[in-house]
């Protein structure tokens, strides 16, 4: 899993007026994570060789790492992934943050 705190972290919207930001900023952003949901930020990253989190991996590290509540972390993650995700789900991406060293 990719490491937030490692590298430049930018958060981007999924609205349509930041898609240009999205095109402008990404080729810049190769040394850095990019946090990005929607599909055409994640194939944009994909495609410039750009390090994606989503939201809810985010999310999970943060937990981890006891920068963000247990119940506050659910909330995000269970916002940010299909309906079907649910607890157990959040679980286990925690528990990957944790024991790849958070």
């Amino acid at each position: 899993m990719l490491k937030a705190r490692a590298a430049a972290l930018v958060l981007l919207d999924a609205s349509p007026f930041y898609r240009f930001c999205e095109a402008q900023l990404l080729p810049d952003l190769a040394a850095g994570v990019v946090v990005i949901d929607d599909l055409f930020g994640k194939r944009l990253a994909r495609d410039r060789g750009v390090a994606r989190l989503s939201t809810a991996q985010l999310v999970a590290e943060m937990v981890a790492e006891r920068a963000l509540a247990d119940d506050d972390g659910f909330r995000v993650f269970d916002l940010s992934t299909p309906a079907s995700a649910g607890r157990e789900a959040y679980d286990r991406a925690c528990a990957r943050a944790l024991s790849s060293g958070g």
